[in-house]
């Protein structure tokens, strides 16, 4: 996808690049990432709407209780196979949809958002189509949230603070578990959607966890969750000079890795699921997990030291 070039194609691997055919050339999308959803539909959230493509029909813009003519950012497909967008809409404010078959038609199922916010501070429930639960954590304030579609409210420890990161775990449909980093550093957990808290006292110290996988655009986040972890429960969190690995919801940390304090990023196995696999990089060293993370090897030659 490229701005002015409209979205090409290839069918060989990256050599070769034909027109697909997008309406909007000169028009940027406000999310430069393309959603497939099988079997062979493919959607792009664009300052002027959502556009889905087909084979058989190629490029139209998406209708089905979307508001015609607004931003759309483009759809997310969550745990539960439905869609979710965040658009606006001409009456104002951001409004979040649901599709529950394959983005043919869209429906409002919880309140317009609180207050404006980017894509980024939204939370959304593994099970959003069914349980309508939703959370909203805008940089340096406090979250809101709503549940089963009620108002949105404030929400969070007792106290004065302001939110630096604020995480909901893949298993959070099932047992409410969500982790909020606040800004003076402390780790706080809630295991029932966030009516009560507890502090997290890691072995980190005075030092701030921080994630070693990808993060949301501008968000800072504190832990990085396995692929896996409705089945194994596995974080990770990098502080100071140390890699920790808890398998409890956060109660308990191991120090699995002795790193250095410049950044370090993982990357999960395809199949980790089977294997456990997991590398981690940092700097000019990388290294290799064959259990989960619980150890580590460092791999004898890196290709960028060849």
């Amino acid at each position: 996808m490229s701005e002015g070039a409209g979205i090409r194609r290839s069918d060989d691997g990256g050599l070769t690049w034909t027109d697909t055919g997008f309406p909007l050339p000169a028009v940027s999308a406000l999310s430069t990432e393309l959603v497939a959803v099988a079997p062979d539909k493919l959607f792009i959230g664009t300052q002027l709407g959502l556009y889905g493509y087909a084979e058989d029909d190629g490029w139209e813009v998406v209708g089905g209780g979307l508001p015609a003519g607004v931003a759309a950012i483009s759809p997310e497909v969550g745990a539960d196979g439905s869609l979710r967008i965040l658009v606006g809409h001409h009456g104002g404010g951001q409004h979040v949809y649901l599709s529950t078959d394959g983005g043919e038609t869209w429906t409002e199922t919880i309140s317009p958002l609180p207050e404006p916010a980017d894509v980024e501070a939204l939370r959304l429930s593994p099970s959003f189509a069914t349980d309508h639960t939703a959370i909203l954590a805008p940089g340096w304030e406090k979250p809101w949230r709503t549940v089963e579609g009620r108002p949105w409210e404030e929400f969070g420890p007792p106290g004065e603070w302001t939110v630096a990161s604020l995480q909901v775990a893949p298993s959070f449909d099932r047992d409410g578990l969500i982790f909020l980093l606040l800004d003076d550093g402390t780790l706080r957990r809630s295991r029932d959607r966030g009516d009560t808290w507890i502090e997290l006292d890691g072995p980190w110290g005075d030092e701030v966890p921080m994630s070693v996988g990808p993060s949301r655009g501008y968000m800072l986040e504190a832990l990085t969750f396995s692929p896996a972890f409705s089945e194994d429960g596995v974080i990770v969190t990098h502080a100071g000079s140390t890699l920790y690995r808890s398998t409890d919801q956060g109660q308990t940390w191991a120090e699995v890795l002795a790193l250095g304090p410049s950044l370090a990023h993982v990357a999960f196995s395809p199949g980790y699921g089977q294997d456990g696999g997991i590398y981690l990089q940092q700097g000019r060293r990388l290294y290799r997990s064959d259990d989960r993370g619980a150890r580590w090897e460092a791999l004898p030659v890196a290709p960028w030291d060849e």
